[in-house]
């Protein structure tokens, strides 16, 4: 029997660079953005993509999208490319449940940050339990700029 070794700090350190490589660009991407738009937030955004593994999704306060993370393509298919421009409503689908689309349709309207599991749809049309919590984002004249989303599979 092959006796177990400790975990290293070197070990937790070279996964979390390893993916720090990999999310470079959308870490530099996700602090232009926020400089560029005034975000007055304190959100991680390594902790989020790197630690929890969470796909990002900017949108402008109209839901159209303004940005996505690079690892969404393991989400549901899609590269970033084919969804700027388009609403998140692109990957819900027939079995998408009403209730929770309004549920957050008025926290939108309302603009207060919320969390939701919803039925979406990757690009191949296999159905996905998608986590969402999402927030609104302001500038410093207190401006509604963005709305944020860190996205996960249930």
């Amino acid at each position: 029997m092959k006796k177990a070794r400790p975990l290293l700090c070197w070990d937790i350190f070279m996964e979390g660079f390893h993916k720090r490589l990999e999310l470079a660009d959308d870490l530099q991407q996700l602090a232009q953005l926020s400089r560029r738009r005034s975000w007055q937030h304190d959100l991680n955004f390594e902790w989020q993509l790197i630690w929890q593994n969470k796909t990002v999704i900017v949108t402008d306060p109209a839901l159209n999208i303004v940005y996505a993370s690079s690892n969404m393509v393991f989400m549901n298919g899609y590269h970033p490319d084919e969804v700027i421009g388009k609403r998140p409503s692109l990957f819900q689908g027939k079995d998408t449940s009403p209730e929770t689309k309004q549920f957050i349709q008025n926290a939108l309207e309302q603009r207060l940050p919320f969390e939701a599991s919803i039925l979406n749809y990757r690009k191949n049309g296999e159905s996905y339990m998608c986590h969402l919590q999402e927030f609104p984002l302001y500038n410093h004249k207190s401006n509604l700029v963005n709305f944020i989303a860190f996205e996960s599979l249930v």
